[in-house]
């Protein structure tokens, strides 16, 4: 997870594949063809046996990294 990533999933598809239909509420989520380390992107999560979409930072932060800051170096 340490490298780019894209999103190009549109509500649409993502209600159909794993919301189990219902849309999303997602007005905060936008296409990114370039998603870089550190950057927030929606995940598919299940909370309390429902699946939702919630934002996670994308990255790796090491072991050896003594903050967040010195690990995006």
């Amino acid at each position: 997870m340490c490298g780019r990533a894209y999103e190009t999933y549109t509500d649409e598809e993502l209600a159909v594949q794993y919301l189990n239909g219902r849309p999303p509420d997602l007005d905060w989520m936008r296409r990114n063809f370039n998603m870089a380390p550190t950057q927030k992107s929606p995940v598919v999560v299940v909370r309390h046996g429902e699946p939702a979409v919630e934002r996670f930072r994308w990255g790796l932060i090491p072991f050896w990294a003594k903050s967040i800051k010195a690990a995006a170096k």
